[in-house]
C-alpha cells in the first residue's frame, strides 16, 4: 500500500507549492472538484508525486488522512524553503516566497489585510505549548478599526516595503515607524514610565468630574442595540511615538490609552455622549488632545 514518504515545500515562479512524495503509484486520492486542475500528479520511478498550491496542502492531508497519516508524523525534505508570505481577501488567498514589488502593491490594493509570514517547521520541533505544527505563523502587519501592529522586520523586508510603497501612505508610515523603533537603543522602562505618567494625568482629570459624569449617565436612555466598547486616544505626537515604540519592543499591545471612565457603558452612543460631556466639563489642553473611537460588538 502506498504511503506518504515526505513533503517538500518549493518555490515555483515565486509561489510556494507543496510536493508530496508517495512510496508507490497512488491514484485514489480525494480532493474538491475545483482543485483538480491545480493539482499535478507525476509518476517518478513508479512513485506518485503530487504538486499543489500551498493553500491546498493542509486540507489535502486532512481529507486523505488514511493514506497521508497523522500530521504529527509528516516528514519534510530538508531542502524545503524555510518561509513564505501570505494574505487573505474576501474571495481568495495570495502567497509569495518573496516580498516583491508587485506582491506588495497588490496587497496595498486590497487595503493592507493581515500579512502573515509563514515559517516551515522543517525539523518538526514543538512549540512552548507542546504542539508540533506543520508551519508557524507570524502576523507581520495587522490593522483593525482601532489598532495597527507591525512585527519585527528584517532589513530585507523593510527595504522591500520601502521600494514598493508610496512614502505618504499610512501603512508605510507605520511600517517605517516600527522598523526604526525596533532598531532604536532606548531606556524602555523610562519611556514606559513617561507614558504611564501621562495616562495617570488623564485618569486624574476624568476622576475630577466623576460625580458630574455619573449623574449625567443616569439621565441617558438605556440602549440595547449598539453594544460595543470604546477606546480613548491622544493627539499628543510625543506620547503616540512612545506608545508605538513600546509596542515594537513588546511591552505594550495597544495604541489607545489605559484610562477608564466612572462606569462602563455598553452602549457606544452613551459612551460617546459621556466622553463629549467630559470634554465640555474639563475644557483644558489635555482634554482637547483626547478623542474616542467606538467599535460595535
Amino acid at each position: 500500500m502506498s504511503k506518504l514518504e515526505k513533503v517538500k515545500i518549493v518555490s515555483k515562479n515565486g509561489h510556494p507549492k507543496a510536493e508530496l512524495y508517495f512510496t508507490a503509484d497512488f491514484k485514489g486520492y480525494y480532493c474538491y472538484p475545483s482543485w483538480k486542475r491545480l493539482i499535478k500528479r507525476e509518476v517518478k520511478n513508479g512513485n506518485s508525486v503530487f504538486t499543489m498550491p500551498i493553500r491546498f496542502f493542509e486540507e489535502f492531508l486532512r481529507i486523505n488522512k488514511e493514506i497521508c497519516g497523522d500530521t504529527d508524523n509528516i516528514v519534510y525534505d530538508k531542502d524545503s524553503i524555510k518561509e513564505f508570505y501570505g494574505y487573505t481577501t474576501s474571495s481568495t488567498e495570495f502567497y509569495s516566497t518573496q516580498l516583491t514589488e508587485n506582491y506588495i502593491k497588490k496587497w496595498v490594493g486590497y487595503d493592507c489585510p493581515n500579512l502573515i509570514k509563514y515559517s516551515v517547521n522543517i525539523d518538526r520541533h514543538k512549540n512552548w505549548a507542546g504542539f508540533n505544527f506543520l508551519m508557524y505563523e507570524n502576523v507581520l502587519y495587522s490593522s483593525s478599526a482601532y489598532d495597527t501592529s507591525v512585527d519585527e522586520l528584517t532589513d530585507t523586508e523593510f527595504k522591500a516595503f520601502e521600494k514598493a510603497m508610496d512614502k505618504d501612505w499610512y501603512c508605510f508610515q507605520k511600517i517605517k515607524e516600527a522598523y526604526e523603533n525596533q532598531n532604536a537603543i532606548v531606556d524602555v522602562k523610562a519611556i514606559e514610565n513617561e507614558v504611564a505618567k501621562y495616562e495617570q494625568e488623564v485618569q486624574r482629570l476624568i476622576n475630577t468630574y466623576q460625580s458630574e459624569l455619573t449623574e449625567f449617565g443616569k439621565k441617558l436612555p438605556e440602549r440595547m442595540l449598539d453594544c460595543g466598547f470604546s477606546m480613548i486616544y491622544t493627539s499628543d505626537d510625543d506620547i503616540n511615538k512612545k506608545i508605538s515604540l513600546l509596542k515594537t519592543k513588546g511591552v505594550r499591545n495597544v495604541d489607545y490609552l489605559n484610562v477608564k471612565f466612572p462606569e462602563d457603558y455598553f452602549s457606544v452612543c452613551n459612551s460617546e455622549l459621556i466622553f463629549k460631556k467630559f470634554k465640555e466639563l474639563a475644557n483644558c489642553q489635555i482634554a482637547n488632545q483626547l478623542s474616542i473611537r467606538t467599535v460595535l460588538d
